[in-house]
Formats: structure tokens, sequence, C-alpha cells
């Protein structure tokens, strides 16, 4: 919790998020010095989740009301967000088929599973995709909620893990992400969002190449 306060004094969650939300405007290339950073570090803070995923998608698909609810505590440090994408079997597959979203009265009932979603034991909210009737969808869903189940576990290089499981859990019109309000359209986001965390994801890699270069040579 202390390293994750020091990230979010830094401004390293806001760096990259809209000015009108709180954030500075940047992009991917005023990140990845610091990824590189943390690559050499091997941080196992789930960092680039919550920045490129999580809050990225919130600002992205969300409308003004839930910019509002949760990316100045995403910016704070006060929120984590997790984006509960994979699902087990569909390897890379980046729309959601086996995790469903149907209608129930003016909310949603939500049931599947999803596979490896980084940061989801210490996560304050869970992005998760899901198939609804009109296509891909974007919900913010608590984990502490009734039906959501994890199953913690620690990647290889340490960072906290969870498969997690959706029984029939009941969400609200609000949780669904779309500025228009309509389910369906979330598939673009979750491509963009996935191409950002990729390329934050090389310079990690080079952070973390470049150290065990120095270390070995």
């Amino acid at each position: 919790d202390a390293v994750w306060a020091t990230f979010a004094e830094m401004g390293l969650v806001a760096l990259a998020l809209p000015e009108e939300d709180g954030g500075f405007g940047g992009g991917a290339l005023d990140l990845m010095a610091a990824m590189e950073a943390c690559g050499r570090a091997l941080v196992v803070e789930p960092l680039l989740d919550h920045i490129a995923l999580g809050a990225r998608l919130l600002a992205k698909a969300g409308n003004a009301a839930q910019r509002a609810a949760w990316l100045p505590g995403a910016i704070d440090g006060s929120v984590k967000l997790a984006f509960a994408g994979l699902e087990p079997g569909r390897r890379y597959e980046l729309a959601p088929a086996t995790t469903t979203a149907r209608r129930q009265g003016a909310g949603y009932v939500l049931s599947g599973a999803k596979s490896v979603v980084i940061g989801a034991p210490t996560a304050t909210r869970l992005i998760v995709s899901a198939r609804s009737d009109e296509g891909p969808s974007l919900f913010v869903v608590d984990p502490a909620q009734a039906g959501v189940s994890m199953s913690p576990c620690r990647t290889v290089d340490g960072q906290r893990a969870a498969d997690v499981t959706l029984a029939e859990v009941t969400v609200g019109a609000d949780s669904l992400l779309d500025r228009e309000g309509r389910p369906g359209g979330a598939l673009p986001f979750i491509e963009e969002a996935t191409d950002f965390a990729t390329a934050l994801l090389c310079a990690e890699a080079v952070g973390a190449m470049q150290s065990a270069n120095d270390a070995t040579l």
C-alpha cells in the first residue's frame, strides 16, 4: 500500500488520463520511461494493468458520471482497478464469449469466468467484459458483492492475480460502461486499451532485459 501511494503521489496514473478527468493528457510515450524503470526493478504492483487497462477503459468508455465517480480515486490511489477480460480456453481472444450479461429489469446479470486477472485480489473494482445480446460490453463490478469469487495466485514474476468466477452477479444499469448508455460496443475500447498496454509492456520488458544485462556482464 505504501508503494502504491507513492506511485499515486508521483502522478503516474494521471499522466495518461485526459485533462478533463484530472489527468495530464499524455500517452504511451510519456509512460515508457516509468515502465522501463518498473521492469528494471521487477515491480510487482499491478501498475500497468491499473493504468493501461482499468483506468484507460473507464476513461475511454465511461460516461461523465462514471468517470467522475472512479477516476479521481484511481489517480489519488484510493481506487485500484483490474480488467477481467481473458476467459478460460480462449487465450488472446479479446471479445468475450463465455461470460454473459443478460438483462434483468433495469440492470444485468453477469455469469461466467475470467482467467489470471492481474491485480484482482487487491482491486477496488473490476472492469468485466461480457457478451450481451447486443455484443461485447463492459461493466464495473464490486469484487466484494454476492456471486463474485476468486482463486488468488502469484504469477511467475511475483504479481498478484486471480481466476474470477461470476455466478449470477446482479449489477445496475449504471454499471454499464458506455457513453451512450447502450451495450454492445465495447470491443474497440478493449482492443485500443490492449494495444496501449502492449506498448507499455514492451517498455517494461526492455527495462527487465537491461537489468539482466547489467547483472550478468
